[in-house]
């Protein structure tokens, strides 16, 4: 299994992406399982020394948050046909069955003194993400819906290449749909956030803060 990880700190989510390369068969049941963990928020104190290191500075100051939205397809498929040339293999396949794990772990650094109204503020940033997480298995489960009993190719040195490189165009495409209808709505949320409470240096409330850049304000 290879995985593509990119990394941000608070206001970029996290996407993990894993193709698996799965062996031939017959699978009988064609269907697209989404398994969600459930979103666990880790809170730590930092040192005066931690804080000031670029790691978990912002313009806004010393504490920080970050989260990953993890996405992970495994796709079984079935070969259909290849053919073996110069050049490589080329391959085609059938999307038998898939199935999706996903995750949404969020870590909140502060300083020992913070005040109540900064962990007020971080945590505006926990019930965003939360929100978006709440409505991720449909967008998860509808990503994959569509290649059940489709035929997908792929191309490489050997048939084992063919089938990796078939299955990680189709993981591509899957995330891709994934981050337009999840992730990027909630890093669009998040920025307006920011933008709205001056990364929580003005006095608006959190709760009104979050209505505003979800929308849900009259």
């Amino acid at each position: 299994m290879r995985a593509i990880t990119i990394r941000t700190f608070l206001t970029q989510a996290i996407i993990l992406l894993a193709t698996a390369g799965v062996l031939s068969g017959c699978i009988d049941s064609q269907s697209v399982t989404v398994r969600k963990a459930k979103m666990l928020v880790h809170r730590y104190e930092i040192t005066d020394a931690e804080s000031s290191t670029q790691a978990f500075s912002n313009p806004g100051g010393v504490s920080k948050c970050r989260w990953e939205y993890r996405f992970q397809p495994e796709i079984q498929v079935e070969k259909i046909r290849s053919h073996k040339d110069s050049s490589g293999c080329t391959a085609v396949f059938k999307v038998k069955k898939i199935e999706i794990h996903l995750e949404l772990p969020f870590d909140i650094f502060t300083r020992k003194n913070a005040s109540q109204k900064e962990h007020d503020h971080l945590d505006g940033y926990v019930k965003i993400c939360r929100r978006f997480y709440r409505e991720s298995s449909h967008a998860a489960r509808k990503s994959g819906v569509h290649l059940i009993g489709k035929e997908i190719s792929g191309h490489g040195k050997n048939e084992d290449d063919a089938r990796f490189d078939a299955i990680s165009n189709s993981s591509k495409q899957m995330l891709d749909f994934y981050k337009e209808k999840v992730v990027s709505p909630a890093e669009h949320a998040v920025a307006e956030y920011r933008k709205l409470t001056e990364n929580g240096n003005n006095d608006m409330s959190v709760s009104d803060a979050i209505a505003k850049a979800m929308g849900e304000s009259n």
